[in-house]
């Protein structure tokens, strides 16, 4: 009886000694300590960012203690003056000055503009036709568009594209009932293939040709052509009725 009174004892202060272990770490005063460094966190300063969904928090430094701790931090607004916070605002390669306690750092930030990249994509008229996936952020929706070129009259295509529909989920797709002609668009699970045929004229200008709602991550959906698919696009000779497949098209992904 008294052995296993010894072993409940036992059992009972190892327990205790666990929960003692187990019972979370203290809180460190920072601010007791002595800085001995601070450095950049590079690779949050090497990064590209887009420039209207940068955060000052993406943006880190690393602080020494002399008591061999360190610890990395958050950029806030207190460490920088207004001119270099209004400097982030647009996309570029601002400088600026980072204080903390009695350090200064001069870094350079790198925003960038991936909208810019849907701009002037036929600007040369080496394209029969631009067809553009271009997502809006706010309205959730990616609306597919047609870029006419005036030397070809573009009277009918079909393509398709392809994504990770465990990423992205599409829906509620929609043929723009601003056309003339006659179209038709599919959501299968990843894949959109799209048809349309111009009945009397050709098509011209910049017009979307369907839109579609998405959820998830668009950035990482891999959204692109799918190749395996029969992607043609056809002209036509408006005075003989006669149409030709025209292989000189772009199509484009908006990185944005």
């Amino acid at each position: 009886m008294k052995q296993i009174k010894l072993l409940l004892i036992l059992v009972l202060a190892i327990f205790s000694f666990a929960l003692v272990a187990c019972g979370g770490e203290k809180e460190v005063d920072w601010d007791s300590k002595t800085i001995s460094n601070v450095t950049p966190v590079n690779e949050t300063f090497y990064a590209n960012y887009e420039y209207d969904e940068f955060e000052l928090s993406m943006l880190k430094i690393h602080i020494e203690y002399t008591d061999g701790t360190s610890r990395d931090i958050s950029l806030t607004e207190d460490m920088l003056d207004a001119k270099d916070l209004q400097k982030l605002t647009k996309a570029g390669k601002p400088r600026i000055t980072i204080y903390y306690e009695e350090y200064e750092l001069q870094m350079t930030v790198k925003l960038i503009d991936s909208s810019r990249l849907d701009e002037n994509l036929n600007a040369d008229g080496k394209y029969a036709c631009v067809i553009k996936a271009i997502r809006n952020q706010e309205t959730g929706i990616i609306n597919f568009i047609f870029e006419g070129n005036a030397e070809y009259d573009v009277v009918a295509m079909s393509f398709a594209f392809s994504y990770d529909s465990s990423l992205m989920q599409l829906s509620d797709a929609m043929v723009n009932s601003a056309l003339t002609g006659v179209g038709d668009v599919k959501l299968e699970d990843g894949k959109i293939s799209f048809a349309y045929s111009e009945q009397t004229t050709s098509l011209d200008g910049e017009i979307v040709l369907f839109s579609v709602h998405y959820t998830g991550d668009y950035r990482n959906s891999k959204l692109s052509l799918l190749e395996s698919y029969n992607n043609v696009v056809y002209e036509a000779d408006l005075s003989t009725y006669t149409t030709h497949q025209v292989d000189n098209v772009l199509y484009h992904v908006s990185a944005k």
